[in-house]
């Protein structure tokens, strides 16, 4: 199966990294301290992404004598996956979908034939469609025989069985699940809810869970960071300090020295 065979050729990159470590520092590990062994890993697997608190929760879990074991731990910790079950809405899908959601945790339903179909529609305003949801048709009348049809089988056969076409929810799964990220939305005026423009909530920000104000702050503008004073919460209007922990769906407005 061709997950099977994906998962198994990352797992065994990953062992052949960690081996590598392994013969690199092999008179010294021995003696290592636990806190000495996590930061060789991560050092090593740095450029793969891989933090110091991925191989900590890999340790905890297996030990590095079985290194295939333990690499397949880490991967799954630092690198989960996620299955993007497409053709949902073709006869045998579904039967297929059942077998696989018993084997794998994280899988999603999904037609990207649908979701292109959609935005098509929507862009030629023949429909109102927001990503992840139902579709509404605007004028029926605009309509040939053949988009009508084409728009009831996708309403029956994918978003009535399964909620929506499943790509909105992919990139959900994968962000704010799996890598465990939140949404946070900066602005210029905590009142107004605007950037200097006055466009309102122009932007949002994904970042990892835990994030603080301070570090939010560099990922705005290196600037900004720098000069940071304080953070203002634009719903209770309370300031915030630079080791506030962002929370999902803040709306931060940050004060900084010109």
């Amino acid at each position: 199966m061709d997950i099977e065979f994906l998962e198994k050729e990352i797992d065994l990159w990953f062992a052949s990294i960690i081996e590598r470590a392994i013969q690199k520092f092999e008179k010294k590990i021995a003696k290592f301290s636990k806190a000495d062994l996590v930061q060789v890993l991560a050092e090593q697997l740095s450029g793969l992404e891989v933090k110091k608190e991925h191989v900590e929760k890999a340790l905890e879990k297996t030990s590095i004598s079985d290194v295939e074991n333990f690499a397949k731990v880490l991967r799954k910790i630092s690198k989960p996956i996620l299955i993007a079950a497409n053709k949902i809405d073709l006869p045998q899908a579904q039967a297929n979908f059942e077998r696989l959601k018993e084997r794998y945790e994280h899988i999603v339903p999904t037609s990207a034939e649908a979701e292109i179909a959609l935005k098509k529609a929507a862009e030629k305003n023949l429909i109102e469609y927001l990503p992840g949801n139902d579709f509404k048709i605007l004028e029926e009348s605009k309509l040939d025989e053949r988009q009508l049809k084409a728009l009831k089988l996708i309403r029956e056969g994918v978003i009535e069985k399964y909620g929506s076409t499943g790509i909105q929810a992919c990139l959900n799964k994968a962000v704010f699940e799996l890598l465990d990220y939140i949404a946070v939305y900066p602005v210029a005026d905590s009142n107004k809810l605007c950037d200097k423009e006055g466009n309102v909530l122009p932007d949002v920000f994904l970042v990892p869970k835990g994030t603080t104000l301070k570090e939010f702050a560099f990922k705005i503008h290196t600037e900004i960071g720098e000069k940071f004073i304080c953070g203002i919460d634009a719903r209770t209007k309370r300031k915030l300090s630079a080791d506030y922990v962002l929370k999902d769906r803040d709306v931060i407005e940050i004060a900084f020295r010109k």
